[in-house]
């Protein structure tokens, strides 16, 4: 089936936080979208985050944003589908505080559409105390919807972590290892699978003509749901096992090696 639509990661896959996005890689979209192609992202940050992250690259097709728990038209500035966990969810992460500090640093964080915000309760006023790598805010203060529930730990616990909180969780909710230190609660019905299936229905296709490319666990999903799909060289044996094609880092310009090779295919 051809591929109408192509999506990437954007952290490890289009660039990397800190550093940015390659020249490559900006150059390839910019030219693919002018010939008319649709480019989209399918990533865990917000599309505010997303833009400033790109600046003026361009994402003309719907979007996945906040790791599948919504969708986002970044032309018309528009959420749809959104997908949102509930207070339940955030009692199951606080019931296992006690076990959860054989974690190293463990923090939980709750992210809705505006950021990332570190939990502190008033039952427990020692929580959060020392800033991590989002402000910290009273339960109360957080605005839902609610898409998220991060437990934030060292980068040698995160597996381990994530495994004992799959062994815990209740029915309703998925878990998923997004990056080293990072283990997210979410609604079962959201990931980026199932999200990049919804995204390609109200596009008024299928995931079958999609191909995407990513680089970690959290990716696995959309790799499997894409007709296509391809990762960075340096990401885990697992992900890689899923995919159609390896290609480069991605600070060498892997997203700009995956359209030439779509663009070949079609």
């Amino acid at each position: 089936m051809a591929t109408k639509y192509i999506f990437a990661d954007v952290d490890g896959t289009l660039g990397i936080g800190g550093i940015g996005i390659p020249e490559k890689n900006r150059l390839a979209i910019r030219k693919y979208v002018e010939e008319g192609g649709s480019f989209g992202v399918c990533t865990g940050r917000s599309p505010d985050s997303v833009k400033g992250f790109i600046g003026d690259l361009p994402i003309n097709t719907l979007s996945v944003v906040n790791g599948g728990c919504a969708l986002y038209d970044f032309q018309k500035g528009e959420y749809l589908d959104e997908l949102c966990v509930e207070e339940d969810a955030l009692q199951f992460a606080f019931s296992m505080k006690k076990e959860l500090e054989q974690f190293t640093e463990c923090r939980i964080v709750i992210v809705n559409r505006t950021n990332y915000w570190q939990v502190k309760t008033k039952e427990d006023q020692t929580a959060c105390q020392q800033q991590y790598r989002y402000p910290i805010a009273l339960l109360e203060q957080i605005e839902k919807p609610w898409y998220r529930i991060i437990l934030c730990v060292s980068a040698q616990d995160g597996i381990k972590c994530a495994e004992f909180v799959r062994d815990q969780k209740p029915d309703g909710v998925r878990i998923e290892h997004t990056e080293d230190t990072l283990v997210e609660i979410m609604n079962e019905a959201s990931g980026k699978g199932d999200a990049l299936r919804r995204a390609c229905r109200y596009l008024g296709g299928t995931a079958e003509e999609a191909a995407f490319i990513g680089d970690f666990f959290n990716d696995i999903g959309a790799l499997k749901a894409a007709g296509l799909s391809a990762c960075v060289k340096n990401a885990p044996r697992e992900v890689k096992d899923c995919c159609d094609m390896v290609l480069s880092d991605c600070m060498d310009g892997a997203v700009a090696e995956f359209i030439e090779r779509v663009q070949k295919i079609i």
